[in-house]
């Protein structure tokens, strides 16, 4: 598998997983998963083609996450209250942007210390 598919399939997981710990957390159920899910999802998705995120991280390049983020968690949260017909909360908008900026930055330091090659 490719460093790249390897790095977009982790974040999709830890994504839905972060997702289902904010539901679980609010006591929401299962309903409110993809309103969740797929806006912020595809809002990532977007920041994250543009701002490529899924070249091969490097020690330094972990911290490209957080201006990606910063893109994609407004647009994310703006897309979930269009579907969900509310408004876009500010405080929830950052605690979002903290929390999976937090868990996308440990997942690329997780890749390098896993699945980096190490020269001899």
């Amino acid at each position: 598998m490719k460093p790249k598919h390897i790095l977009i399939l982790g974040d999709a997981v830890l994504i839905l997983a972060f997702m289902l710990v904010g539901l679980n957390f609010h006591d929401s159920d299962s309903t409110r998963l993809l309103p969740n899910l797929i806006p912020f999802g595809l809002a990532w998705a977007l920041a994250g083609y543009y701002l490529n995120q899924w070249a091969v991280p490097t020690w330094r390049s972990i911290l490209t996450v957080l201006p990606a983020m910063l893109l994609a968690a407004p647009l994310g949260a703006v897309l979930r209250a269009a579907w969900l017909g509310g408004v876009a909360l500010p405080l929830f908008t950052a605690i979002t942007a903290a929390g999976l900026a937090a868990v996308l930055m440990a997942w690329r330091a997780l890749y390098l210390l896993v699945f980096a090659k190490r020269k001899p």
